[in-house]
Order: structure tokens, then sequence, then C-alpha cells
């Protein structure tokens, strides 16, 4: 047995190492003697970059080298992907006449009983007329006449009309009679076949609700 130069530990005559202090065993010429050429400045460099574990095995001290390269840090998240950004789309113009006929619904509602002037009355697919056709034209009634307030109303919502599918203007001026009604039409200057008397219900039929200028 040999004693190590460092810490004067007792020494086997093969170590490599001391086991209580880590110094080189070995003599720097017989360490340039050995296969790879290890030294003690080599050996110290081995040390100083690994972590030294001890555990127990059998009553002895077995030294396990690990990398000090190695962390523990866990690994990247996996990548996700995002949807790209979209643009919204404007509404169609069958989705703005059901946003205008729902919000003036209320309104309308108000208006049961009375007779009010019916100035347009139109259905998509009928003398050419589609969504937007409707649409232009019920805003072009209200953007003449900014004064009058026009509602627009689906027929299928009152039963007083003659069938359902049709998007109705009517002037928002009740009237407790037809011919008042109608007289509103004479003085707005509208034609006979634009304008006449109508009257919104939720019970009676058309029979009796509609009467046209004559």
């Amino acid at each position: 047995m040999d004693r190590c130069d460092s810490c004067g530990g007792t020494l086997r005559a093969d170590a490599l190492f001391c086991p209580g202090c880590g110094s080189s065993a070995q003599d720097p010429r017989q360490a340039a003697d050995r296969p790879g050429g290890w030294s003690r400045g080599s050996a110290a460099a081995l040390i100083a970059a690994a972590i030294v574990l001890t555990v127990a095995v059998g009553g002895g001290t077995v030294l396990m080298l690990r990398p000090a390269t190695q962390t523990d840090d866990p690994p990247p998240p996996p990548y996700t992907s995002y949807p790209s950004p979209t643009t919204p789309t404007a509404p169609s113009a069958a989705d703005t006449l059901r946003e205008l006929a729902d919000a003036d619904r209320p309104y309308a509602d108000q208006l049961v009983g009375y007779w009010v002037p019916q100035v347009s009355s139109k259905q998509v697919g009928v003398d050419g007329y589609d969504a937007s056709s409707i649409l232009r034209e019920h805003r072009s009634t209200g953007s003449t006449r900014p004064d009058t307030p026009f509602l627009l109303v689906r027929s299928e919502d009152f039963s007083s009309f003659r069938s359902g599918g049709f998007w109705v203007t009517v002037a928002a001026v009740p009237h407790y009679t037809a011919d008042e009604a109608n007289q509103w039409c004479d003085s707005q200057g509208y034609p006979a076949r634009d304008c006449y008397a109508k009257r919104l219900s939720h019970t009676e039929g058309y029979s009796g609700n509609a009467k046209p200028r004559g």
C-alpha cells in the first residue's frame, strides 16, 4: 500500500485517484506512459468537469462521474399552431333585412289595431327583386322623408297580411280610420298603387284590414 501525496490516505498499488481527496495517485512520469497520456493536470481537469456522486456499495465506496454539462432543464414546449386572424365579413343584405325587422318589431307591435300607411311590400324573387334591392328601397324611403319614421316588418309576423314572405315598409303614423291613413298617402304625393291604408293585427285576417286608394 502507498500513501497519497496530498492527504496521506492509503492507496492501492493500482489506484488512479485517492478515494479520500480525489487527487491523482500516479507519478507524473508513470501517468505519461499510460495509454491516453493521462497526467495529474488532465485528471484534475476531468474531476473539475464532473459531478462526483458517492454511493455505498457493499461497505466500499464507488465514484460515479456524471458530465457537468448535463442539465435538468425541462424540454422546450411543443410547438403549437394558432389559426390565422380572419377579417370579419360584412353581413349580407338578407341578414340586414332580418336585423332591421327584429329591431323594428317592438315599435310595430305598438301600432297593432291602428291604421297605418303601407308604402312598400316586396318579396324576394318576385318582379325582379332580391334582398339587396329590397333593402335599398326601404332605406331610400326613409332618406327621402327624414321627418317620418318608417318601420320594416315581416308579413308573417302579423295575421292581417294575406301571406308570409313579404318585407313590408309602413309609416309609423297611426290613424283611427283607413280614410285618414289614405289621406296621409295623398298628402305625401304617393301614387295609389304604392301607398294605402293597412291595419296591423295579431288576431284578425287580411279581410277588412286593408283599404286600397280608389
